[in-house]
């Protein structure tokens, strides 16, 4: 009688192993679904995104944005010439804009923009540089911000 309790006690054991590992994993998949966890950070992209301005019919349940057709609509070169141009200029290369702002990089230099990677681009139009320029982060998804970008890029190309 003793050696069919030795026998049962490692399937036993097995078994009080395996349960506690689901419920535990369960937990963890709860508790990332309550917190809004994942793995995917393409969107929502930070936490100080305000999705009060995103058109009710653009959300789904729990007020997670999809994605529209915004991007598609978007317009870099005019919103360039409404925000940017100003200081950048319509050439970019910022000549007016330096009188004022010593420190505005001419996006038509070569070397200048291959000095840049296109990350560092993007966080500058995301969280503005210094005093001067305001952060765009707020008022452009990822998809813009990118569109932007490589119209700075193509500054560098039409010289």
């Amino acid at each position: 009688m003793y050696s069919q309790k030795s026998s049962e006690r490692p399937a036993m054991m097995f078994c009080l192993y395996a349960v506690s590992l689901v419920l535990l994993l369960g937990l963890k998949v709860i508790a990332a679904g309550a917190t809004g966890e994942s793995n995917d950070r393409s969107w929502p992209k930070s936490a100080h995104r305000d999705f009060t301005a995103v058109p009710a019919r653009e959300m789904l349940s729990f007020n997670i944005p999809i994605l529209s057709d915004r991007a598609a609509q978007f317009d870099a070169k005019g919103y360039y010439t409404k925000h940017c141009q100003k200081c950048h200029g319509a050439d970019g290369a910022a000549t007016d804009g330096r009188k004022t702002f010593s420190e505005i990089p001419d996006f038509t230099s070569k070397p200048w923009q291959m000095k840049r990677t296109d990350a560092q681009l993007e966080i500058s139009i995301q969280d503005g540089k210094g005093a001067g320029m305001p952060p765009f982060s707020e008022k452009l998804n990822d998809e813009e911000v990118k569109n932007l970008r490589k119209i700075v890029r193509e500054f560098s190309a039409e010289r």
